[in-house]
C-alpha cells in the first residue's frame, strides 16, 4: 500500500488545550491508514512558544522554515530551516520562535498515533510525577568521542549476534 499526503491540502488545526501553536496532523492512525508512525506539521508565529512538556517516546523535528530556539532539559540550541533536532524520550523540551517569520518543522514520533504520544505540559514536578523525566548526567561514558564499533565500547557494526555486548 502506498499513501500520498500532500501537506498542502490539509488544514491548520489549533493544537489541543491552550498551548498556542497550529499544527497539521499527515500520518496519524485514525485519521489515515498508517501506523508505527506519527508525522505532522507545527507552526509557531513570532513572539509563540510550545511550552514545556515531555513525552516517552523520542521525537524528531526537521526545521522547515523560520528560526527560533529549542530548549531540551535546559540546554538552549538555535534552529533555522532545514536542520533536523533529535529529542530523546521523557526529556523536558519546549520550542520558541523568537524570529521574525513563522517556525515550521515536521515532527515524528514512533507511535500509531498523535493520541498515543502521552504528551505532559507544565512545570518540571508535574513532568517528574507523571513519569516523564530525563536525569542530566555527566556520564563521560555517555558523552565519549571515542566509543564507536571497534574500540571495545560498542558492539562491531555488522555482528550477526543479537545479544552482542560491548567487549571493553
Amino acid at each position: 500500500m502506498t499513501l500520498l499526503i500532500d501537506p498542502r491540502e490539509e488544514l491548520w488545526e489549533d493544537w489541543p488545550g491552550e498551548h498556542r501553536s497550529r499544527l497539521k496532523l499527515l500520518l496519524s492512525a485514525g485519521r489515515t491508514e498508517s501506523a508505527e508512525i506519527t508525522l505532522g506539521m507545527a507552526a509557531l508565529d513570532p513572539g509563540e512558544e510550545l511550552p514545556l512538556h515531555s513525552h516517552p517516546q523520542a521525537e524528531t523535528c526537521i526545521v522547515l522554515s523560520g528560526n527560533g530556539r529549542f530548549e531540551v532539559e535546559g540546554e538552549t540550541t538555535r534552529v533555522e530551516a532545514s536542520q533536523i533536532v533529535f529529542i530523546l524520550g521523557n526529556a523536558r523540551h519546549r520550542i520558541v520562535n523568537d524570529g521574525d517569520k513563522p517556525l515550521t518543522f515536521l515532527f515524528a514520533f514512533a507511535a500509531n498515533s498523535f493520541d498515543d504520544v502521552g504528551h505532559v505540559f507544565g512545570d518540571t514536578e508535574e513532568a517528574k510525577a507523571a513519569g516523564h523525566h530525563l536525569p542530566v548526567t555527566s556520564d563521560p561514558k555517555l558523552n565519549n568521542p571515542d566509543a564507536t564499533p571497534g574500540t571495545g565500547m560498542l558492539p562491531d557494526i555488522g555482528s550477526n549476534d543479537p545479544n552482542s555486548q560491548p567487549s571493553g
